[in-house]
């Protein structure tokens, strides 16, 4: 049996071409059948690949949205903290030191019979110099500069060349022709140390030996004591308002939380999952626990006053009782007078230095998100089961004042406060 081209051909196409139509058009206009198998099998495949396409973009689109998000609120969270950290360190040690070195560092005490350089015109004793012997002010890098005759250059030159600014209190004081340590020096310790030296806690802006070697009268004396409260009372109210914007900031996280869902659009308790992430690496900075305020709670000073008398023109004295200073309610230990603010290492190094796991140094955070919905009916939300939250999850890495290496920025807040405290995010 044989079989005919064109058996199974519809009647119109068996027999003869039609007249006046070219050979190959007539044939697949008889032949046009042949394309409805092919066309079952492949136009559904192609429409599911076009929608598995455009579900795989769209999920995506989202995660990387949700990525961003948490990358932004993460980074804007720890910008509270550097920002905090920069100020205080300036109240710690820029700022003194200039308010001190500018407002006093040339004023040369008036005088005709200063003992300690032998008297005469000549003699030149420089009242920044006598504050920051006797630990009132911080100055940097090296000791106060003094050249007779010439008033100093109030501040360092030198300091932003540093990779550390080494401003720090005064380690020794001199009296005549000793040398001891200076009442400051303990401040300069990791934490400080708040002494009164000899006056049972009581710390002393002007000592007896300056009033007598000095002949610094007493209303000169009484003065600068009040000025030297006055400064450090507007310093702590400085960073006691520093702290206070902090902590309303980051006890709740609710930059971190309306960051997040500005981006996002998602409700807000969605960012508070992020948050209690953040807030366990967090948990231990805020006052008492890793943010602590150093104060003195007492001062007294001396100043020179007439006898009436030839032989002893003048005698030393103080106030009858020490002057009570409780101006900070934060301070460790009772309210006192502003110094030091300081935070606990361990605390700054969550921040800077790699833990054991993730390897990037500093918070790590964790923001379950919700996955959208699919053409394949596929529920991504639960199949993820991390940290319980029947989601999937998105990490991110946040540090603040990484210490580097040789020669690199190293922020700090005390000792050697450098205001270089910047965010770094990982992913």
């Amino acid at each position: 049996m044989t079989w005919r081209r064109g058996a199974f051909l519809s009647p119109p196409c068996q027999g003869e071409r039609p007249k006046g139509v070219w050979g190959p058009l007539a044939r697949l206009a008889c032949e046009r059948g042949q394309f409805v198998l092919p066309t079952i099998f492949i136009f559904p495949s192609f429409f599911l690949f076009v929608f598995l396409i455009y579900d795989t973009a769209k999920l995506s689109r989202e995660k990387i949205r949700h990525q961003f998000a948490v990358d932004a609120a993460a980074f804007v969270e720890m910008t509270n903290y550097s920002d905090f950290l920069n100020r205080s360190a300036y109240v710690n040690g820029a700022f003194p030191m200039r308010i001190f070195a500018e407002g006093f560092g040339d004023i040369d005490i008036k005088g005709d019979r200063k003992r300690r350089c032998g008297g005469g015109g000549g003699c030149f004793v420089y009242l920044g110099d006598v504050l920051y012997q006797n630990g009132v002010f911080p100055y940097g890098n090296s000791a106060y500069p003094v050249s007779p005759g010439k008033p100093p250059n109030p501040l360092p030159d030198t300091l932003n060349e540093e990779s550390s600014w080494k401003i720090r209190y005064a380690l020794t004081h001199t009296t005549g022709k000793n040398t001891e340590t200076s009442k400051g020096a303990a401040k300069n310790e990791d934490p400080p140390d708040m002494p009164g030296s000899e006056y049972a806690g009581v710390f002393v802006v002007f000592d007896q030996e300056d009033a007598h070697d000095w002949w610094l009268n007493w209303e000169d004396a009484q003065q600068m004591a009040t000025l030297y409260v006055q400064i450090w009372q507007l310093l702590g109210s400085v960073e006691e308002a520093q702290y206070s914007v902090l902590e309303r900031l980051v006890k709740q996280h609710n930059f971190y939380k309306k960051a997040y869902w500005l981006n996002t659009g998602d409700p807000v308790e969605t960012g508070a999952l992020g948050a209690q992430s953040f807030q366990s690496s967090a948990s231990g900075f805020l006052w008492p626990n890793g943010v602590k305020f150093f104060c003195h709670k007492q001062i007294t000073y001396y100043g020179s006053v007439p006898t009436g008398q030839l032989i002893p023109p003048y005698i030393e004295q103080a106030p009858e009782k020490p002057i009570v200073v409780d101006f900070l309610d934060k301070c460790d230990g009772g309210a006192g007078l502003f110094q030091i603010l300081w935070v606990k290492p361990s605390e700054l190094d969550k921040m800077r230095k790699p833990m054991a796991n993730p390897k990037y140094a500093g918070y790590p955070v964790t923001q379950p998100w919700t996955a959208p919905g699919n053409y394949f009916n596929y529920d991504f939300n639960k199949e993820a089961k991390e940290l319980n939250y029947r989601r999937p999850n998105l990490h991110a890495t946040v540090s603040c004042g990484e210490r580097g290496g040789a020669g690199a920025p190293r922020a700090e807040v005390w000792p050697d406060p450098t205001p270089k405290f910047q965010v770094r995010l990982y992913p």
